[in-house]
């Protein structure tokens, strides 16, 4: 028998720990747990009921049977005699006596008489009543996931049930067992991909920091001791005699390692922590669209179209991650999709803020978008800033990334530390 709680974890979730008062879709759940169980094996009465097994205490979640006049009726009268305590409030203890101790706290099937299984903890008046809407007998079937009993479900009848009914009476378990076991499943996979989440957050934290560190050491001490050096080659050319054919070469020693100062270990350092980033994320992103030409021709767009001195000014928090996301979907573009041109489009209002990168390259396929470092950092950047990734292929060629975040209020307010 197929049902709509097939599949509905994240409601049977409550039923792995307490969770205080159930919301109306778990009560719907619930019940329709019980009423397709009472319809499976043919009895009126079903009761699902949840385990702690922390405190021992038991819990009941839903009861069939209130389409009864009957039953209806019960219910009011034993809501008289209890002093307005309602059915569903009633609790037990896996210490009140052997059947409920067999049940929850060992794990085995139960039967027996309703005034045997009930003890002493429900007055007798009450037992005379449920006997007379023709509950007297009870098989309770435990409910386990990882291994532990988490409830049960327990069929009340007028009589023993048929070989037949106990069959689908414990089909009828099983399927709800599987709808725990799936939930479970469901947490800790919830669990692992926030894990994972998080270390790669870490992971890309880390990167930057280090990024950081080794622009401010080649910016600092690395160009230095080059400086130093190049300016004692000076010195030591101009004492030099004029003809001296060593003068030559070492002239040419102290060009390249001026070159290698100014240019090679300054536009590392100027990668690793770009300076322009200072001045603003639309300047940034023509400085960076403007390091591949004439190779690839980046054009860089905004909406709405502002002079240049007015376009917002981003935290620094924000502005170097997505410098990062269009740094690497221009380099894969060039690399690896072989992009003659890109384009970069940055579109913000109050509410909304994207970065869209399209380029008419090689493209990638489906498959492909989830994999490889760079990507994984892509995504985790635009997760950090509390936003979205995607990549695609695009139908006339060429792919597509584009970032989504908060509009430009959110982080005004995180600047000002509202």
């Amino acid at each position: 028998m197929k049902s709509r709680w097939h599949g509905r974890n994240q409601l049977a979730q409550n039923l792995l720990a307490y969770a205080g008062p159930l919301t109306r879709d778990q009560h719907e759940l619930y019940r329709e747990i019980v009423e397709n169980a009472r319809l499976a094996v043919g009895v009126h009465w079903v009761q699902l009921t949840q385990y702690v097994p922390d405190t021992g205490d038991v819990r009941q979640l839903a009861i069939s049977g209130f389409h009864l006049p009957r039953m209806r009726r019960a219910a009011r009268a034993f809501s008289r005699l209890m002093g307005g305590m309602q059915l569903l409030d009633v609790t037990a203890n896996v210490s009140e006596n052997a059947f409920v101790h067999g049940l929850y706290a060992e794990g085995l099937e139960i039967e027996g008489r309703e005034r045997d299984v009930t003890g002493q903890r429900v007055p007798r008046v009450v037992v005379n009543l449920a006997e007379s809407v023709g509950m007297r007998w009870m098989m309770g079937f435990p409910l386990k996931a990882g291994g532990q009993v988490r409830g049960s479900l327990n069929f009340h009848s007028a009589k023993p049930l048929t070989s037949r009914q106990r069959i689908v009476a414990r089909a009828m378990t099983r399927q709800v067992e599987l709808l725990f076991e799936n939930a479970e499943l469901s947490q800790d996979l919830a669990q692992s991909v926030q894990d994972l989440r998080a270390a790669q957050t870490q992971l890309m934290l880390e990167e930057d920091r280090i990024k950081s560190e080794l622009a401010m050491e080649l910016h600092g001490r690395v160009q230095t001791r080059l400086l130093i050096l190049w300016r004692r080659l000076n010195r030591v050319i101009a004492s030099m005699d004029p003809d001296d054919p060593q003068r030559g070469p070492l002239e040419a020693i102290a060009e390249n390692l001026d070159q290698i100062r100014d240019v090679d270990v300054r536009g590392v350092s100027h990668r690793l922590a770009p300076p322009i980033l200072a001045a603003g994320l639309y300047p940034s992103l023509l400085f960076l669209g403007s390091l591949y030409y004439p190779e690839m021709d980046v054009t860089v767009t905004t909406d709405p179209i502002l002079d240049p001195r007015e376009y917002p000014d981003l935290p620094p928090e924000v502005r170097f991650p997505l410098y990062r996301i269009v740094e690497e979907a221009l380099a894969n573009a060039y690399h690896h999709g072989h992009a003659k041109h890109a384009g970069v489009h940055w579109a913000f209002s109050a509410d909304h803020l994207t970065l869209t990168v399209r380029d008419d390259g090689a493209g990638m396929s489906a498959e492909a978008a989830g994999e490889g470092l760079g990507l994984v950092g892509m995504r985790t950047r635009a997760q950090y800033l509390g936003g979205t990734f995607a990549i695609q292929p695009m139908r006339e060629g060429g792919c597509e990334v584009s970032v989504s975040l908060p509009g430009l209020d959110a982080w005004k307010e995180m600047e000002s530390g509202d």
